[in-house]
């Protein structure tokens, strides 16, 4: 791949990162470390594979909730996927979250192309999070 295309394809996962997750929460979790502590990309990676450990769990129960038309259930893990994406800065994942919950309040099924969204966007957010920790 000549210089140009290597170019291109980290503009685009640089794109893709910045609309996937804010940035400035990103460098505010960075700064929470001490200055100077050897440890804070530790503490950022921690930090990263936890949320992504918990997106991929609360997902799951999603799912699993969407076929048994468990609402409260669903509702419960939208809420805490949603509060978990606001902290960690993944905003627009956040933002399906809550138009799920918002969804179950008209209905206890939600839409299925909102659920499909969500996937997508897990995976967005893992991509765009795992070539964060992989360049810290």
């Amino acid at each position: 791949m000549n210089k140009f295309a290597q170019r291109d394809q980290h503009s685009a996962r640089v794109e893709q990162t910045e609309a996937t997750i804010d940035r400035e929460v990103l460098d505010g979790i960075r700064m929470m470390d001490a200055p100077g502590d050897d440890n804070a990309s530790d503490f950022v990676q921690t930090l990263i594979d936890e949320f992504l450990r918990e997106a991929s769990s609360e997902v799951g129960r999603l799912h699993d909730a969407a076929e048994r038309h468990d609402s409260q259930v669903l509702r419960a893990a939208a809420h805490r996927l949603k509060g978990s994406s606001l902290t960690m800065g993944a905003k627009r994942l956040a933002r399906l979250c809550k138009q799920l919950e918002e969804d179950l309040d008209r209905s206890s099924d939600p839409s299925g192309w909102l659920m499909t969204a969500l996937d997508e966007e897990v995976i967005r957010v893992r991509e765009a999070y795992t070539a964060e920790r992989d360049h810290s």
